[in-house]
């Protein structure tokens, strides 16, 4: 008697392992950081072209480090953020294809404190965080400012940050309200440079600057309008906005209602 046999067939599913990819960097110390061989910090990567929602442990990789120091990062594909974090020197993100084959340089350079009580209409609705933007004072061959972008935390209506040591114009931004400046701001470094207080007020502004051809002086004549686009004629005088630039030429209309408008700079000297 022939007894009948089941076959059971078992599928088996080998999920295959991402390839890895050495990404080489080399961290290093501009001389006057005072950071030497004994400065201490974090180097963080970030896959940046990706969902972080994606396997998200694979998309951050962080690594104690000396300053200066050099390695290699087991790195899947794509694009990488590279940032170096550390209490005694600031170093600006690099971004390096994780197939390219390219040392990532980071230059680390002395560092300061930013400090700033921030306050608002209200006890309530402070943003998590506010963005600090820095553009040198001095203008760097090729007519270009070096700048900054750093992401300051902001808690018990504070901010305090680390941020590149130099002389520097500051913007203050966050989501929501209108922009805050602090002109000629000297931040030196290992020191914490603490400023007026920041008040962040909700609304529209209407911010820019003038230059003059050449980058000469403005005149100190030199005048800054604002006009509704559906006011003309004399009635422009009365209802439209105006505002002298400061010696930057920076100029900025707070509490601007949502509109469409003619904006025109002048100066009796200039066309």
């Amino acid at each position: 008697m022939l007894v009948p046999v089941k076959v059971i067939t078992l599928a088996m599913s080998i999920a295959a392992a991402p390839l890895l990819h050495a990404l080489t960097y080399r961290v290093v110390s501009r001389e006057s950081t005072g950071a030497g061989a004994a400065a201490t910090g974090t180097l963080s990567a970030r896959r940046i072209d990706v969902d972080a929602r994606v396997a998200p442990d694979t998309q951050l990789i962080r690594r104690d480090i000396t300053i200066p120091s050099s390695g290699t990062l087991p790195v899947g594909e794509g694009t990488w953020e590279l940032r170096v974090a550390s209490d005694r020197g600031w170093a600006a993100p690099v971004y390096v294809d994780a197939t390219s084959g390219r040392e990532a340089l980071i230059e680390v350079i002395p560092s300061a404190r930013l400090q700033a009580r921030v306050g608002k209409p209200g006890a309530a609705g402070l943003p998590p965080e506010v963005r600090v933007l820095l553009t040198a004072q001095e203008v760097q061959r090729g007519g270009e400012r070096q700048q900054a972008d750093v992401l300051c935390p902001l808690a018990d209506r504070q901010i305090l940050c680390t941020l590149p040591a130099g002389s520097w114009d500051v913007r203050i931004i966050a989501t929501g309200f209108i922009p805050q400046f602090r002109w000629n701001v000297r931040l030196p470094a290992d020191v914490v440079t603490e400023i007026e207080p920041v008040a962040l007020v909700t609304g529209a502004a209407v911010i820019g600057t003038v230059e003059r051809v050449g980058r000469g002086v403005l005149p100190a004549d030199s005048l800054v309008r604002l006009v509704p686009s559906s006011v003309a004629g004399p009635a422009s005088a009365r209802l439209g906005l105006q505002t002298k630039p400061n010696a930057k030429g920076f100029f900025e209309f707070s509490a601007i209602a949502p509109g469409e408008y003619f904006i025109t700079a002048s100066s009796k000297a200039l066309t």
